[in-house]
Parts: structure tokens; C-alpha cells; sequence
């Protein structure tokens, strides 16, 4: 891993991609190691026209004031080629245990040790986690500690696959169970269109669906398009210190939460709220049908 290391400190051409690795004396590697502009603290200060100061704060999108030549880039010593960020100033991190990314920013490649203290542009800390990012954690730290229904600790290549291609779907796991307490109450609600929808039978379908986005699971799919209609708000406060875990429950007080279920029931209209997923989510291939798993647009990824 030290020698992949030093070949990715002398590369200029890795665009957006985080490079995840381990060797054979069981150290794993973490590296943030993008072609990123160096845009420092003082050039954003200086350089950011301020109705565009938020749009970096919130994004990490730098948008300079290219009318002066005091705001052009610099370039680090130990750059690759002029024009980008050192290696001295990317996120890396060696772990015995591992390193994990989902598109999420270098901060929690590892909770247990996080990254901190990195420029803007490189990414953001301290801030909620997609739930991508959260289900992969929990399913790393889950398999090491053997709390995840699979037999024994730690991964092997058969439970690696059978833990990548698993379907969970981490936000019903987190607020299916309140989102069935708020809809069986109230079996009827208001789309966003104003038309009043019956709930009842996609709440049935909800209380009974496995969690899963199986070829079998009966009501993945109205859980995907309440998700979809901006379903998934939460009442709870995200904590930095437990950033996997929170937020976790849902907003059941805001009206929006049965708003998004009438429209996941609408937009279903004509299809079964209990029907396999398999059934409805397939391939055509000339005459042949074939049905496809996951919750997303390729296997492995989960809502």
C-alpha cells in the first residue's frame, strides 16, 4: 500500500475516482487522490463573488473571479503537474480493519478514525451521510462483528457477494416500521395534485414487505416511489459522532411524510402495492422477460 501510495502522489490523472485498496500483509488504503484545483482558503476569500460564496459552502463548487490574475491557481510543490493540489494536502488513510467510500465525501472512510481538516473543494465533513454511505458501513462493520445474519466473522468471496448483492433497503429499514404506525390511522390522504388517495391497501403491503428489494419482495417498490416523492424526512437530529446512525426517525408531525405515500399510490396506479418485485421490474429481451432485483438502477445500491 506505501508503494501504491507513492505512485498515486506522481499520477495527474485520476478525474473524480477515490481509490480504495489492500495488500497481502492485510493493510488497507484509503486515497483522495482527484485532480482537484487547488482553490485554498485565501483564494475563496478573495476570489468567491459573494452570491456565489453559498453555493460553495453548501457544494464545494468554486466559482472565481477570472477578471483578475491575482485569482489564478497556484501550484503545490509537490504537485504532479501545475495547476492542482499536492498529495501533502489529499485525504489518505492506512487501516488494519478497512476503508470504505459510496460517493460520499474522504470523511468517514473509516468512523472509527475520520478525516478532518481538509480544504472545502476536497470535500465536506461533519455533515449527514447518504444512506448509501450509511448501509455500507453498517454492513462492513456489521459482517466483522458477525451481527448480520451470515454465518461467522469477517468476509470471505462467497459472504462478500451474498453482502453486496443482499437488497437491503437501509431507509425502509430505519422508518418503514413509523411511516406503517402513521399511514394505518389514516388510511386516506391528500396527493400533492389535491386529489384525496386511499392508503390502505400500500400501507397493507408496507407492514408486510421484508425490507428487501428481492425479486420477491411485495412492497418494495411503493416504498422506492414514496422515497422518490421526498418521503424520507426526519424528525431527529443528525450527530457527528455518530454519523452512521443518525438521523433515524421519521417526521410523522410533517404532513409532507402521507403527501409523498399518496403520490408513490398514484404514480402506482394499475399496479399491485403487494406485487413481486420481480413481476413488475425486469428487462425485455426479444420474447424473453427478465426480472431484476435492487431497489436502484444497478444491483448492490440501496435507497
Amino acid at each position: 500500500m506505501r508503494q501504491l501510495e507513492a505512485v498515486l502522489d506522481r499520477c495527474p490523472f485520476l478525474p473524480w475516482v477515490n481509490v480504495i485498496a489492500a495488500d497481502a500483509t492485510a493493510e488497507a488504503l484509503y486515497g483522495a487522490h482527484s485532480v482537484i484545483p487547488p482553490v485554498t482558503d485565501q483564494l475563496t476569500a478573495a476570489c468567491i463573488p459573494a452570491p456565489f460564496k453559498p453555493l460553495y459552502a453548501t457544494t464545494g463548487l468554486a466559482v472565481l473571479d477570472g477578471s483578475t490574475s491575482s485569482c489564478a491557481f497556484g501550484t503545490d510543490p509537490d504537485a504532479a503537474v501545475p495547476g492542482i493540489f499536492g498529495p501533502s494536502r489529499l485525504p489518505v488513510r492506512f487501516r488494519s480493519d478497512y476503508v470504505t467510500n459510496s460517493n460520499d465525501s474522504y470523511w468517514l472512510a473509516n468512523p472509527q478514525q475520520p478525516l478532518t481538516g481538509f480544504l472545502r473543494i476536497i470535500g465536506d465533513e461533519q455533515t449527514p451521510r447518504s444512506l448509501r454511505t450509511r448501509l455500507g458501513l453498517l454492513q462492513v462493520q456489521q459482517r466483522l462483528a458477525g451481527t448480520d445474519g451470515l454465518p461467522g466473522t469477517g468476509f470471505t468471496t462467497a459472504n462478500l457477494w451474498q453482502v453486496e448483492f443482499g437488497d437491503r433497503v437501509h431507509g425502509g429499514e430505519l422508518v418503514r416500521d413509523d411511516l406503517v404506525a402513521l399511514c394505518t390511522p389514516h388510511p386516506t390522504a391528500t396527493a400533492s395534485n389535491g386529489a384525496s388517495v386511499d392508503l390502505s391497501a400500500a400501507c397493507a403491503a408496507l407492514r408486510s414487505w421484508d425490507l428487501h428489494a428481492n425479486l420477491d419482495s411485495r412492497g418494495a417498490h411503493v416504498f422506492r416511489e414514496f422515497a422518490s416523492a421526498g418521503g424520507i424526512r426526519f424528525a431527529d437530529a443528525f450527530v457527528p459522532t455518530d454519523a452512521v446512525n443518525t438521523p433515524r426517525h421519521l417526521a410523522v408531525a410533517d404532513p409532507r411524510v402521507l403527501t409523498a405515500l399518496a403520490d408513490a399510490v398514484q404514480k402506482l396506479t394499475g399496479i399491485p402495492p403487494d406485487a413481486p418485485l420481480g413481476s413488475i421490474q425486469s428487462e425485455p429481451r426479444r420474447a424473453e422477460r427478465i426480472p431484476i432485483h435492487s431497489d436502484a438502477t444497478r444491483p448492490g445500491r440501496s435507497t
